[in-house]
């Protein structure tokens, strides 16, 4: 859950369950009105059955993964409380193909006071191949298991499995208090992009944003 002031400000949604609110980053566009953007994920809209664990292929955990989304909320301070009054996805729409969406998350934003907007960046995998196994490569790692009796820590060899930090691109959008106001538009050549932040200066003309790039 998202909490402002102590006081819980998002009321339960049947897409978003606990776990699924992550890395908020806000910003005040005046006394009474703020945007909140962060990483949800919309696991049940992906189509991949459940149980959602170790038994899954590599391409329904890329399924999952490309259901990561950045959402931007409104808050307003209404009759001495903070209300979610309004929520949009940033990326990929609600009502996109699931299979055609990729892995967003890891926001930052920065407000415009002068024109009351602000301008989120986040991370993006260019590729629903977020998740990609090496070829002839394997991980060991240590599994719990019994062993003449008793619980030990065995030694397993496993495919080797890694996300295609190569394909990560920053993208940054425009929005005022009624949603974006602008599309999407990336920022970043090509190679590992991630870790973004952004900032306004003091007259509000100029906005920078800086990231890590490989």
């Amino acid at each position: 859950l998202v909490f402002m002031n102590a006081q819980s400000v998002f009321p339960g949604d049947p897409k978003l369950a606990f776990g699924r609110f992550r890395d908020p980053a806000a910003g005040f566009l005046d006394n009474s009105t703020a945007l909140m953007a962060w990483t949800a994920s919309f696991p049940d809209e992906s189509g991949v059955a459940k149980p959602w664990d170790d038994s899954l292929t590599l391409d329904e955990r890329n399924l999952l993964q490309a259901q990561e989304e950045v959402v931007v909320t409104r808050i307003e301070y209404q009759n001495g409380q903070w209300k979610d009054t309004l929520r949009v996805r940033l990326a990929d729409l609600e009502n996109s193909d699931p299979s055609s969406r990729r892995s967003d998350g890891r926001a930052a934003l920065a407000v415009d006071l002068t024109r009351e907007e602000a301008t989120v960046v986040w991370v993006r995998y260019e590729t629903q191949e977020m998740l990609k196994g090496e070829e002839n490569e394997t991980t060991t790692i240590y599994e719990r298991q019994m062993v003449n009796g008793k619980e030990e820590f065995v030694e397993v060899a496993v495919p080797t499995i890694r996300p295609q930090l190569e394909k990560t691109a920053i993208y940054a959008r425009r929005l005022n208090a009624g949603g974006p106001v602008a599309p999407g538009v990336k920022l970043s050549p090509a190679g590992i992009n991630i870790e973004p932040v952004i900032a306004f200066s003091p007259t509000d003309n100029v906005a920078y944003c800086v990231w890590v790039h490989d």
